[in-house]
């Protein structure tokens, strides 16, 4: 029994692969024929009853690169797939033939008539042929045809950057037919295949793509009007580079221009060289990233935080200047009063040299000693007065210039702290995606 058991399955086993390999060959030869006698690939399907050819379509992403700001596009790697049927090539009616498919040769491309869908927003694309040409063309008994190729292409993508880089972005492919007009071609999004499909793990640079809906259009021109298809790819800035590269380096330098409110008022040097120091930095900073952007005609986001960090670094500079006035107002008073201090002592000297005899002779009349006495003691008082004068002046001056670095070291931090309370809640609550197409 068991003898007969390997017997059978033995026959089985050279059997059916032999009949398989029959089959396919019959299927080759009936596609052949049908290709030979009855199809012209130069005649679109349903012409002889007027129909149009509804064309079904769905996309895979396989890659994408991020979204350049200055060149306005991005690089995208799918597949694209169309479906559409073709009574001419059925071979369903043929017995044993009714399921399966056929996948014809990238040699009989070429015979077979393919729906002329383009993208409109294409700067630049590539056909895949390494090692063969990547396209898929394969029938099914019933006449439906699965055309699929593999692109890669350059689109355009017109970003709006009024919040860059705090921003989200909408991209968009742009599928219509060239040619043949809504009466002759339909293009429909192929929803039983999912439509509009992402590579599992796929992370843009930079971008985190949220979402990819699909729309119908009508792309009209002097030619006539052409079936459309819209899918809309919607972004969200990843900020994590931004801010390690640029907000926390900015914020650091204006941080650094308040270092000066601490030093000394009479350390010109030290203070100059700190606030030149920090200027030159924020302007080189911004000049570099400013030259990266494209030169668009509103405001970014980025531009208002270089312009208030630039304002504020600039501010502590000024802050020192107006200190510094302060400080040198005192010097000119304290000099003038120790000039004239040093003349009353010039004159007392010179008035007790030559006023020996005069001394003696009010030694001898008690009431002029008296009142000699009582004028030596108004002016070593003057003196004194002078000097003490001189001394407060210059003392009030310099409580004025650091008054001035006080209220800075508060008022500064203060300032900067509202700004940029105002600048995140304005900027990360109303994100805004570009919608102009």
């Amino acid at each position: 029994m068991l003898t007969l058991q390997i017997i059978f399955l033995s026959i089985v086993g050279l059997v059916l692969p032999s009949k398989l390999k029959s089959n396919a060959s019959d299927l080759h030869k009936i596609v052949s024929k049908l290709f030979a006698e009855k199809y012209d690939g130069e005649i679109r399907p349903n012409v002889e009853n007027d129909q149009p050819v509804k064309c079904y379509l769905n996309f895979r992403i396989n890659s994408m690169s991020a979204l350049r700001e200055v060149s306005m596009d991005y690089n995208v790697n799918i597949y694209l797939r169309l479906r559409w049927n073709e009574p001419r090539l059925s071979y369903g009616h043929h017995k044993g033939y009714e399921n399966g498919s056929y996948t014809l040769s990238h040699k009989q491309f070429s015979k077979l008539w393919i729906p002329d869908v383009f993208i409109k927003n294409e700067k630049d694309g590539k056909l895949h042929d390494l090692v063969l040409p990547n396209r898929l063309l394969r029938l099914y008994p019933n006449g439906n045809i699965l055309y699929s190729q593999r692109l890669s292409l350059t689109l355009a993508c017109e970003l709006d950057l009024a919040r860059f880089p705090l921003d989200n972005q909408t991209c968009n492919f742009v599928f219509a037919s060239y040619a043949h007009t809504l009466k002759d071609l339909e293009i429909l999004w192929d929803n039983e295949r999912n439509a509009t499909a992402v590579a599992e793990g796929l992370k843009p640079p930079e971008f985190e793509l949220l979402e990819i809906s699909g729309r119908y259009c009508t792309s009209g021109t002097s030619t006539g009007a052409y079936a459309c298809l819209e899918a809309i790819l919607k972004f969200q800035r990843k900020v994590n580079y931004y801010l390690i590269q640029v907000y926390l380096p900015s914020l650091l330098v204006v941080v650094l221009s308040w270092v000066s409110f601490w030093i000394d008022t009479d350390a010109v040097p030290a203070r100059i060289t700190l606030g030149l120091l920090t200027v030159l930095t924020m302007t080189t900073q911004s000049s570099n990233f400013a030259a990266r952007m494209p030169r668009v005609s509103y405001v970014k986001a980025i531009d208002v935080w270089m312009a208030m960090c630039l304002v504020f670094v600039f501010g502590a500079l000024i802050e020192y200047s107006f200190v510094n006035v302060l400080a040198r107002r005192a010097k000119p008073k304290q000099e003038n009063m120790i000039a004239a201090l040093v003349k009353q002592v010039h004159v007392h000297t010179n008035t007790a040299a030559n006023g020996g005899e005069g001394r003696r002779s009010l030694a001898k009349d008690p009431k002029g000693r008296d009142e000699a006495e009582t004028e030596l003691m108004l002016r070593d008082g003057d003196k004194v007065n002078t000097a003490v004068c001189a001394q407060s002046c210059s003392k009030t001056m310099k409580n004025k210039a650091g008054l001035v670095d006080r209220f800075s070291r508060f008022m500064f931090p203060l300032a900067f702290g509202i700004f940029n309370l105002f600048y995140w809640v304005f900027y990360l609550t109303n994100k805004s995606s570009n919608q102009r197409r």
